[in-house]
């Protein structure tokens, strides 16, 4: 019974070792994803859709959670840290939405 218990942890173990090199360029850009999403979205609901913030902020929320949140209004941008990555996204035009910096 011991064997067997055994073999199937190592088993396990095994293939999530497998899996994790097999997908470990998505799993570095991960924490990239987070915040630069949350910022472009952001961007995109206040500046074109000109909702207001708490519209915004409940709108892009994620299960993941933000550490911190920048509008620089003078030059309409939004930063996003999450997970130790920050992300920028600059509105351009009503036409062109925002954009990555």
């Amino acid at each position: 019974m011991k064997k067997k218990v055994i073999g199937s942890i190592i088993l396990f173990l095994l293939v999530g070792f497998s899996w994790i090199l097999s997908n470990r360029n998505d799993l570095i850009s991960f924490p990239e994803i987070i915040s630069s999403w949350y910022a472009k979205e952001y961007c995109s609901c206040y500046y074109v859709l000109k909702r207001d913030k708490d519209f915004c902020h409940n709108l892009v929320k994620q299960w993941i959670s933000i550490s911190e949140f920048e509008i620089n209004e003078k030059e309409k941008m939004i930063s996003v840290t999450g997970l130790g990555r920050k992300n920028s996204a600059k509105f351009i035009d009503p036409n062109l939405g925002c954009r990555f910096e």
